[in-house]
């Protein structure tokens, strides 16, 4: 049971959708847990200004699940002005998990400030589309919609490619940080 605030990226992209549609999926198997969902535009400053609001309204908060880390940045200050930032393990802690493993991140990972992120493979999206570029399109192949693409080794293997509204989209998997 509890309370998590969910801040919400750019609702008008893709991948603003994608991540809370899969968050909230998920958050349905725990029906003692009550989700408050807030846009941010992907902007540190709305974002800190959505906690302290919430924070503000709902003292016993428990989590905040952040749709990019470049939201984040204005989460952790945030908590600290607030006097709520407690460490990772202490009393009164709220959880934080974010989406794309940037150094920000990473470092308030390494300092208790920040309990987790979820690795974005940025540069294995490009490789990945060369690789399916040169492999098919050149060729004048079709490419292989919905079909899994094994990479041993690669922490994102296995992708799958699926068809958009705007042609064929790589989803590659992330990983927790």
């Amino acid at each position: 049971r509890g309370l998590v605030l969910e801040l919400q990226g750019a609702l008008g992209t893709d991948v603003a959708r994608l991540r809370g549609a899969g968050f909230n999926d998920v958050m349905k198997n725990y029906p003692n847990i009550t989700v408050i969902s807030k846009p941010t535009e992907w902007l540190p400053e709305v974002g800190a200004k959505v906690v302290e609001d919430v924070l503000t309204a709902h003292p016993e908060l428990d989590g905040i699940y952040c749709h990019s880390d470049f939201t984040l940045t204005g989460v952790i200050p945030a908590l600290e002005r607030m006097g709520r930032l407690k460490l990772v393990g202490e009393e009164g802690h709220i959880y934080t998990v974010s989406i794309d493993a940037t150094s920000q991140a990473l470092e308030w990972i390494r300092e208790r400030k920040h309990d987790a992120s979820m690795n974005q493979p940025f540069v294995d999206y490009g490789l990945l589309a060369m690789e399916l570029f040169v492999e098919y399109y050149l060729k004048g192949k079709p490419i292989p919609i919905g079909e899994k693409i094994v990479k041993p080794g690669a922490l994102w293997s296995p992708a799958v490619v699926e068809e958009s509204p705007t042609g064929p989209v790589v989803k590659l998997r992330t990983t927790p940080v």
